[in-house]
């Protein structure tokens, strides 16, 4: 009989796991259609949690790519691969264009881990664009960043554009100690400002509250009105702009950011933003207090930023690009060892209006780079600050 009641006990408990076996199975085939359903996925992410969730879990962005920085943000899922491409929204000649980041501060196009249907990719994100009815988009690299990469996209997306424009990062290679730095990367000119910080009883540290230094930086940004020949914009001069980005900033980025402050006896007299992500470090703002050029406080912030860069293992240190409109920053650089780093921007037209539109940009290009160029930037500079000391009646 105990057999009997055995045997019933069995036949139920076989019975349940079927039952459990067939829920799961279903389950996971719903899963798997679902799954085939968004292999070939593009859709705008708007949540910059969700956004800078996928950057900082991507071994191929940089500080670049946090939400903040662009206007439109795509993840594309392609055979499986998740990638990344965010955009800033412009317009040019009545054309919809799409830049990543444009040729000023790089993005561009990134994996979340492997990249071997890049080419799919690709097809998949111009055909999506053009849908959507934009004339052109951009993709940025930095050629000597994560090169093998960089390199197989460069090669995609170079036969799909006819119109490349090339600029000069300003980059410090930090793959050695800062004492070979110091010794062969420091001029003897820069090595003795540094000391001179130091010997005013100049100290640098990261600030670990930094909107308490308000006060001082706000100090330091209005010391001088223009700065590299250009009127300081109000992101700089005003208060509640100043303090509103860097709350953002902060609650954003999180411990990417660090604010370095120089101090003269106890007072802040500069200050650097650096953002840091995957190796790379990104000077975002680097401003000193005029008063106190004499104390070479400039060359102390930027010694002790690089110093503490290379004790915490970063690899590159990128510091704006290389321009002849701002050769006293690009001598100040030159003497602590920054150097030329490759990066291509590739523009593909989407439609007739948006190949007429790099022509157009091919021969202002062309025109910037003479000296009928240089005339009508001078001339323009001048006439923005014009209307904006002289009140408008």
């Amino acid at each position: 009989m105990w057999l009997n009641y055995l045997s019933l006990h069995i036949e139920k408990y076989v019975h349940q796991a079927h039952e459990v076996y067939n829920f799961v199975q279903e389950s996971n085939n719903s899963a798997i259609s679902h799954y085939s359903q968004v292999v070939d996925l593009i859709e705008e992410i708007e949540s910059p949690y969700e956004w800078n969730t996928l950057v900082l879990n991507s071994h191929y962005t940089s500080p670049t790519h946090f939400f903040s920085e662009a206007d439109y943000h795509l993840r594309i899922i392609t055979q499986g691969e998740v990638y990344l491409a965010p955009f800033k929204v412009v317009k040019f000649y009545n054309n919809k264009v799409l830049l990543s980041y444009g040729t000023r501060v790089d993005g561009g196009l990134v994996p979340l881990r492997s990249f071997s249907h890049l080419d799919e990719c690709i097809n998949e994100l111009v055909c999506f664009l053009h849908d959507k009815s934009f004339d052109i988009f951009n993709l940025t690299f930095k050629r000597y960043y994560m090169k093998e990469y960089v390199d197989n996209v460069v090669e995609l997306i170079s036969s799909r554009s006819k119109h490349k424009v090339t600029i000069y990062a300003r980059i410090l290679p930090l793959m050695r100690e800062f004492s070979y730095i110091w010794t062969n990367k420091f001029n003897k000119k820069a090595r003795n400002l540094v000391k001179k910080f130091k010997k005013s009883n100049g100290i640098v540290k990261v600030l670990s509250r930094p909107l308490d230094y308000i006060n001082e930086i706000m100090e330091v940004n209005l010391s001088a009105p223009i700065r590299q020949g250009r009127p300081m914009p109000p992101s700089y001069t005003n208060r509640e702009i100043v303090i509103k980005s860097l709350e953002a900033s902060l609650k954003e980025k999180k411990g990417h950011l660090k604010v370095y402050g120089a101090f003269i006896h106890d007072k802040l007299v500069a200050y650097s933003y650096v953002v840091e992500h995957n190796g790379y470090a990104y000077i975002s703002r680097f401003l000193t207090h005029t008063k106190y050029f004499k104390y070479a406080v400039s060359n102390g912030l930027i010694s002790a930023i690089i110093e503490d860069l290379c004790n915490r293992n970063i690899e590159v240190v990128q510091y704006g690009y290389w321009s002849r409109h701002h050769k006293g920053v690009n001598h100040f650089l030159k003497q602590h060892g920054f150097e030329r780093g490759k990066v291509e921007a590739y523009y593909i037209p989407l439609s007739r209006k948006g190949r007429l539109a790099l022509r157009i940009l091919r021969l202002i290009s062309g025109v910037k780079e003479t000296s009928l160029g240089e005339l009508l930037r001078r001339v323009s500079l001048v006439r923005r600050f014009y209307y904006k000391a002289v009140p408008r009646v």
